[in-house]
């Protein structure tokens, strides 16, 4: 469409060039088979369906992760498991795969094998459909993070040993509960008992926990597995949809 024939109060052109107002707020839902385009007053482009639902479009992720980052500084560890959300969110919106932040990463299993150690799980299947882990038959099954080294495709270790770790999944659980646990030394586990969780996208749920590993070994390998055995053949789920795995001295 020549620029000429663009109408609206709220865009101003001057040959190649758009000037376009920010828009404070979320404008109202457009009619059906329409989609509204703005810039909102945080710089970043957004599109709102006709359906009303709201999203951001691309965007500079150094810039989003310092957002997280901050929002988890200002607001404190409960606001920290609703992030991680709205981070998973993301991830699938824009088709991420892991992504590393401070002393740290989330991983929403766009492919497999990226922070998940299949070389150390056993007894697990990846769904390449759905992006998830699970148990592959009703016996006991392990899935294991990869340690950290700052080579292919994982995060730097930790300079030094942590005494807190942060745990955030999204998973899905009907019947036998697995157990998760992580470690700071590769080794020796601390169970992982969730302050929080919340339910997301139908059957999903988000789970938080603040994890308490001074009692362990000295060690900058942390790692979070998973453990149980889940009786598919009654019905029993499990599927492990997104990780996320921070130290203390990400924030």
């Amino acid at each position: 469409m020549p620029l000429s024939r663009i109408k609206t109060e709220h865009v101003r052109y001057n040959k190649p060039i758009l000037k376009i107002d920010l828009l404070q707020g979320v404008p109202e839902t457009p009619q059906q088979g329409k989609v509204k385009l703005y810039f909102k007053d945080d710089g970043n482009l957004y599109k709102k369906t006709d359906s009303g639902v709201e999203k951001r479009i691309g965007g500079d992720f150094a810039s989003l992760r310092s957002d997280i980052e901050t929002k988890i500084l200002e607001a404190g560890a409960n606001v920290a498991a609703d992030v991680f959300t709205n981070f998973v969110r993301d991830m699938e919106d824009h088709g991420r795969n892991s992504i590393h932040t401070e002393n740290g990463f989330v991983d929403e299993f766009e492919s497999s094998n990226d922070m998940i150690d299949e070389s150390n799980s056993s007894d697990f299947l990846y769904n390449n459909v759905d992006d998830f882990y699970t148990n592959n038959s009703s016996g006991p099954f392990s899935i294991r993070t990869k340690q950290w080294t700052g080579t292919n495709g994982t995060p730097a270790a930790p300079t030094t040993s942590p005494n807190i770790m942060y745990l955030f999944v999204v998973d899905e659980q009907s019947g036998t509960v697995p157990q998760y646990a992580v470690s700071r030394d590769g080794n020796t586990f601390t169970n992982v008992t969730f302050e929080s969780d919340w339910l997301f996208n139908g059957t999903k749920r988000a789970r938080r926990a603040t994890i308490d590993v001074s009692s362990q070994p000295a060690g900058v390998n942390p790692i979070m597995q998973v453990t149980g055995q889940v009786n598919n053949s009654n019905g029993e789920v499990y599927r492990l949809h997104a990780v996320g795995l921070q130290t203390k001295s990400s924030w």
